[in-house]
């Protein structure tokens, strides 16, 4: 008796927690913003010119900045996966 009330209590909290997810602004909502975007640059692909820099950077430091950025993109080491093996012994 008590493990078969274990049981579905435990069957139940596991539906009621999967039922929640369910339905999800997230699912309904999935590709709104990129296809806004994408709707965006069609209708004016030029958009953003003419736009003011970013105020207290002169083009020197900018350029020194990513100048520094790159370089240490270049030394980055290429991520890898890591190697799982899964032996029958």
């Amino acid at each position: 008796m008590n493990w078969t009330k274990t049981t579905l209590t435990g069957l139940l909290a596991g539906s009621l927690m999967l039922a929640g997810c369910t339905f999800s602004n997230v699912d309904r909502e999935w590709g709104d913003g990129y296809a806004a975007n994408l709707e965006g640059q069609i209708n004016d692909p030029n958009a953003g010119e003419g736009q003011p820099g970013v105020e207290g950077l002169d083009p020197q430091t900018a350029h020194e900045v990513a100048k520094r950025y790159y370089k240490g993109q270049r030394q980055q080491q290429t991520r890898r996966a890591p190697t799982v093996v899964i032996s029958d012994e």
